[in-house]
């Protein structure tokens, strides 16, 4: 069984970002280009998680079709660490002149500022909201061997005999821990959270029955659901995955106005021209409308999003709040 504990490593690891932020700095600021001919060099899209990951596989698909728009070499740059901090962190304090970009999430931007205290950065003040680029609806998945099919008979599962359920997620703080404990709480399930140190082996351990649920992306269960290893139990977003067409919603399954999906937007440093933040936001609209990006997206079960920054800005604002409160009410630490 895994641990429990997270360690204080990502402190550690945390703590070296002013240092790998320096070459950052460094790159960006020398030859910066003025607003009228932004971009006159390569873009760092900073991806702040291991490649391969659903924030990597989004930023080169986004990083090809903008670089075409552009008309500029777009470089997808992975900076993990910290549970994504470290490369926000990195882009929060580089040179605001739309050269290094943040493939943000909403796990790093809404819900590491309630689990991080002393957070280097601060997503509201040190970032400008560009766009929402997709919208990520998280399934909840359950072993094969598992004795049940629906979001009603978990629940009923759960609360029989003297354990509870276990479920997997990618670690403490994780979109999919947080949205499990949201549906604990709404439907009084009884389940336990096995904490791993990344997805890969959370999902492995559910496809070999060892842990009986988790909660995370189809990038990461679709092959195993498609394969008979995992059952689809329920989609967290309000609508249903077009790639699970058959696969009933949290709300259909009883839960009324459960809505909880993972969201990736383009962020930019504070302090970056507008005429910069207009410029990008009229390539990602352009991107968007085209079929390419929209099928490349849905493939790996992402929603192709467009929004205004003010409405991203907003948006933001809402999720810190609502998983603050999450957090708070079923006191989630990292220790």
């Amino acid at each position: 069984m895994p641990s429990h504990l997270i360690t204080r490593r990502n402190a550690l690891v945390l703590a070296a970002a002013s240092c790998a932020t320096g070459p950052l700095l460094h790159a960006q600021t020398k030859g910066a280009a003025s607003a009228g001919d932004y971009p006159n060099h390569p873009v760092r899209l900073i991806v702040p998680f291991s490649a391969g990951g659903t924030s990597d596989v989004l930023a080169r698909a986004l990083g090809a079709s903008l670089g075409k728009l552009l008309n500029q070499s777009i470089i997808v740059e992975n900076r993990p660490g910290a549970n994504g901090n470290l490369g926000s962190d990195a882009v929060a304090k580089a040179a605001p002149d739309g050269y290094a970009l943040l493939l943000a999430a909403d796990g790093t931007m809404a819900i590491n500022p309630a689990l991080y205290p002393n957070l280097s950065f601060k997503p509201e003040r040190d970032f400008i909201a560009i766009s929402r680029v997709a919208v990520v609806p998280l399934l909840i998945v359950a072993s094969a061997s598992l004795k049940a099919n629906t979001l009603q008979e978990v629940v009923a599962l759960s609360k029989t005999g003297n354990t509870s359920l276990d479920y997997s997620s990618a670690g403490i703080g994780s979109a999919g821990h947080l949205t499990a404990e949201l549906l604990i709480a709404r439907t009084g399930a009884r389940m336990t959270h096995v904490p791993y140190k990344g997805g890969g082996q959370a999902i492995t351990d559910v496809v070999s029955g060892q842990v009986p649920l988790m909660v995370t992306a189809y990038a990461t269960a679709g092959p195993f659901i498609q394969s008979g290893k995992l059952k689809a139990i329920a989609v967290t977003s309000a609508q249903r995955l077009p790639n699970l067409p058959d696969v009933p919603t949290v709300q259909e399954s009883g839960v009324p106005d459960f809505d909880a999906a993972s969201w990736y937007g383009l962020m930019a440093p504070a302090r970056t021209p507008e005429p910069i933040i207009a410029r990008l936001h009229a390539a990602l609209a352009q991107a968007m409308s085209g079929d390419e990006l929209k099928t490349r997206f849905n493939n790996f079960g992402a929603v192709p999003v467009l929004d205004t920054p003010a409405k991203f800005q907003a948006l933001l604002r809402s999720d810190i709040t609502r998983w603050a409160q999450v957090v708070k009410t079923n006191n989630i630490t990292l220790n």
